[in-house]
C-alpha cells in the first residue's frame, strides 16, 4: 500500500490505543466458504451441537456485522444432529425474558424466544445473562455447518424494537470493561486451496482468522495486519453503513454516479457472502467484467456470471495455481477517507476473490469449485468478497470503520488485494456520495450550514421552512410600505386641515386683569369671565379700576371690543363670556 507521508500521518493520528483488556475468538470459515463462526459455550450444563467440524462441546455461531440479534437452535427446532441440543427449562442459568422475536435476513428468517444464559469459550471467558433467542421455528436459515447466529450490529437494528435485547458485543463490552471497538480478520477460508499443500479433506484451512474484542491487536500485542489502517466514516449508528465514491474494472473507473451506488445505503457485512448492487450499479460492472473477460477468454457462457450457477471445471478449481482466474481482471471500490472529504481508499479486488471458491458434495464426495461472487440486490452490500483478504476495524467510539490487509493468516495465506489513497476522481467531496435514505439521519450531516460535521444536506422540509420565511418577510415589508404610506397620507390631510381652519391659541398673559365688579355680578354670582385669546389692540384705551389706570385695554380677538366701567353693575349684554370655570 502506498499512502503519502502527510496523509498516512493524518490517518493514524486518530488509531485506536486500547487502555481496557482485549479478548480474542478463532474465526473459522463455513466449508461452503458462505461465512465465518465462532465457538461458543452456553448454559449450564454445557449443551452442544456437534454439526460443525470443528471441536465438540460447543455451538458454531456466524459473526453477522449486519444484523444485531443473537438466536441459537434448540432441541425443539432446526437440530441438524440427533444430540441432547440447547433448551432453556434443562439450563441451571437460564432465565426466560417473556419475549417473542421474529429476524429477516436478505435469504432466511427464523423466530423464537428471548431467554439470557451463560456464554462462555476459549478466549472469551465466561460472560453472564447473554440475552439471545432460541430459536422455535426457521426458514432457509439453518444449514450445515452452523447452529444460529451472533449479531453484531448496533442495538439500533435488534428485534423487537419495543424492547431489543442487548446486542452479543455490548454486553462482553461491559462485562469485561472493554473498549468500544472490535475487528475482524478475515483471510478466505477457502483461498487456502490455493497454497497446493491443502486438500478439502484436511478442515484445519477452516481456522481463517480472528475476532479481537476491544482492540486492534493480540492480548499479547499480536499484530493481524500489514500497513496503516485507512478509516472511513460512518454514516449512521445502526448498519455499518460506509459511502462508496467509485467502482473501477480492471482498474478503470466506471464513473458511477457515487449516490446511485449509495442508495438507498451500503453496508459492510460479514454475514453475507457475496457483493451485491443495486440494479442500476450491477448491470454496469456485470457489463464491463464481461467485456473485460472476454479479452482474456473466448467462448464465455453468462452463467459464468451468475451467482447461482458453480463451476466446476478445471479452469475454476481453486487448486489450480495456473488457473486463468489469476489472469481475469479485478474490481475496484473506492471508500471516503475519515477526515479527508477531498480523498478516497481504494481497495483492488484479484479476481479469485471475485470468482470465490467452494466445496461442493457429489456423488464421489467432495470437490473445490467457484462460484461468482456479485449479484443483484436492493442495497449495496460489501460482503465476505469484499472482506475476505482484509483487516477491518469496527471503531464504535470514533464512529468509523478501519480496513487494512490482512497479514500473519492462521491458515497460511497471503492477501492478494491491495489498499490505496488517492484523491476523489468523480466529486468534489465524498458528501456528494451520501446515500438517499442515510442523508436523512446521518452522522456526517448537520441541518445547520458551516457546522462541526462535515456534510451539509438540504431537506426537503428546509425548502418549506425557507418559502415560509421568505412570505414573512415579504408579508412584513408589505405591512410596513402601506403603514408609512398610511402615516404620510395623514400626516398631509392633518396639514391640509390646519391650512382651512384658523388656529385658536390659549393663554392666559399674567398682567390679566378682571373687573372686581364682575366678580359681584348678582345675575351670575359663580361666574368667571376670562379674557380669551385676546390682542393687544392698535390703540391702546385705558380701563379704570376703582377709578384708577389699571393697564392697557385689551380688545377680544373674536369678538368686538368691549369696555368694561368700574360703574357697571352687571355683564354687559354685548360680552362674549370666554371659558367658563
Amino acid at each position: 500500500m502506498q499512502v503519502p507521508r502527510i496523509t498516512a500521518l493524518l490517518l493514524t493520528l486518530r488509531t485506536v490505543q486500547a487502555s481496557g483488556d482485549i479478548l480474542q475468538q478463532k474465526l473459522w470459515g463455513l466449508s461452503s466458504g458462505l461465512a465465518y463462526y465462532v465457538e461458543v459455550n452456553i448454559g449450564e450444563p454445557l449443551y452442544s451441537s456437534s454439526s460443525g467440524s470443528s471441536s465438540s462441546d460447543a455451538f458454531n455461531l456466524l459473526l453477522d456485522t449486519g444484523s444485531a440479534n443473537t438466536a441459537v437452535v434448540t432441541a425443539e427446532c432446526c437440530s441438524l444432529t440427533n444430540e441432547n441440543l440447547y433448551s432453556c427449562s434443562d439450563s441451571s442459568t437460564c432465565v426466560s425474558k417473556g419475549t417473542s422475536v421474529s429476524v429477516s435476513y436478505v435469504s432466511g428468517s427464523w423466530s423464537g424466544e428471548v431467554v439470557q444464559d451463560t456464554f462462555s469459550g476459549q478466549g472469551l471467558g465466561t460472560v453472564e445473562s447473554m440475552p439471545f433467542a432460541e430459536i422455535t421455528a426457521e426458514d432457509s436459515f439453518i444449514s450445515s455447518g452452523y447452529d444460529g447466529i451472533i449479531g453484531l450490529g448496533y442495538k439500533a437494528i435488534a428485534s423487537p424494537s419495543s424492547d431489543p435485547p442487548t446486542p452479543y458485543f455490548d454486553t462482553v463490552k461491559s462485562a469485561d470493561e472493554l473498549d468500544n471497538v472490535f475487528s475482524l480478520q478475515m483471510c478466505g477460508a477457502l483461498q487456502a486451496l490455493s497454497l497446493g499443500n491443502v486438500s478439502v479433506e484436511d478442515k484445519s484451512y477452516l481456522y481463517a482468522g480472528e475476532f479481537l474484542l476491544g482492540g486492534t491487536e493480540g492480548p499479547n500485542g499480536e499484530s493481524y495486519h500489514k500497513g496503516d489502517i485507512i478509516y472511513t466514516p460512518l454514516v449512521q449508528e445502526k448498519y455499518y453503513n460506509v459511502i462508496i465514491t467509485d467502482i473501477g474494472v480492471n482498474g478503470e473507473s466506471l464513473n458511477l454516479d457515487c449516490e446511485t451506488i449509495n442508495s438507498p445505503r451500503s453496508i459492510i457485512d460479514s454475514g453475507t457472502s457475496n457483493l451485491a448492487f443495486p440494479s442500476s450499479v450491477y448491470s454496469e460492472v456485470i457489463s464491463e467484467l464481461k467485456t473485460q473477460v472476454n479479452k482474456v477468454m473466448t467462448n464465455v457462457p453468462d452463467s459464468f456470471f451468475d451467482d447461482s450457477t458453480t463451476c466446476c471445471s478445471e479452469q475454476c478449481d481453486p487448486t489450480n495455481a495456473n488457473s486463468v482466474i489469476y489472469d481475469l481482471p479485478g474490481l475496484t471500490i473506492s471508500l471516503a477517507v475519515d477526515e479527508e472529504k477531498s480523498k478516497q481508499m481504494t481497495i483492488t479486488i484479484p479476481a479469485e476473490y471475485i470468482w470465490r471458491p467452494l466445496v461442493v458434495s457429489t456423488g464421489q464426495g467432495e470437490s473445490a469449485c467457484r462460484v461468482f461472487g456479485i449479484s443483484e440486490g436492493s442495497f449495496t452490500l460489501l460482503g465476505d468478497v469484499f472482506m475476505d483478504g482484509l483487516f477491518t476495524v469496527h471503531d464504535r467510539a470514533n464512529e468509523r470503520v478501519g480496513i487494512a490487509v490482512a497479514d500473519n493468516c492462521p491458515n497460511g495465506v497471503t492477501s492478494g488485494k491491495n489498499i490505496s489513497v488517492e484523491s476523489i476522481k468523480t466529486e468534489d467531496s465524498f458528501c456528494d456520495c451520501v446515500g438517499s435514505s442515510d442523508r436523512k439521519d446521518s452522522l456526517l450531516s448537520s441541518y445547520v450550514p458551516f457546522s462541526s460535521k462535515p456534510c451539509y444536506f438540504w431537506q426537503w422540509w428546509m425548502y418549506v421552512v425557507i418559502v415560509a420565511i421568505v412570505i414573512i418577510i415579504l408579508m412584513a415589508i408589505a405591512y410596513g410600505y402601506f403603514w408609512w404610506k398610511r402615516r404620510k397620507l395623514m400626516r398631509q390631510l392633518e396639514a391640509l386641515q390646519n391650512q382651512n381652519q384658523p388656529q385658536v391659541q390659549r393663554s392666559l398673559y399674567t398682567n390679566d386683569r378682571l373687573d372686581r365688579n364682575l366678580l359681584q355680578t348678582p345675575t351670575q354670582p359663580s361666574s368667571v369671565y376670562i379674557v380669551d385669546a385676546f390682542t393687544p389692540p392698535q390703540t391702546a384705551v385705558p380701563i379704570l379700576n376703582s377709578g384708577a389706570p389699571a393697564t392697557t385695554g385689551y380688545r377680544l380677538a373674536s369678538s368686538p371690543s368691549v369696555r368694561f366701567s368700574p360703574n357697571t353693575t352687571g355683564a354687559p349684554a354685548t360680552a362674549v363670556p370666554g371659558r367658563k370655570t
